[in-house]
């Protein structure tokens, strides 16, 4: 079990990255799936702000609106690895590396 712990203010913006496993380069290629993932996970009263996209991470800047970051993440990081792996004919295997960095935005 991990010793991480995340900090939660509401009405503070936080800002995210994911990395994909081994720093694989698929998500400029798929960045379908990454949109359809994120309009179908992140919902009000999250809003995402901004995002961008890079080939073996993403950064997110998002108002969690009073819901859970972890749960949020693992539901869009799952979302996306479902669609992934779909189009790959794959069943299983990683997509994402575990955890995510999230760093809460204090000031302009």
């Amino acid at each position: 079990m991990t010793n991480i712990r995340r900090y939660f203010r509401e009405g503070n913006l936080y800002f995210l990255t994911h990395v994909t496993h081994n720093r694989r380069p698929i998500l400029v290629d798929n960045y379908d799936l990454l949109q359809e993932a994120m309009q179908s996970k992140i919902r009000k009263p999250t809003r995402l702000l901004a995002w961008v996209v890079l080939p073996d991470h993403l950064h997110m800047i998002v108002d969690p609106g009073g819901c859970d970051l972890s749960t949020l993440v693992r539901q869009f990081k799952l979302s996306f690895s479902t669609r992934y792996r779909k189009g790959q004919g794959a069943a299983v295997g990683r997509v994402w590396q575990y955890r995510f960095w999230d760093h809460q935005i204090r000031d302009e």
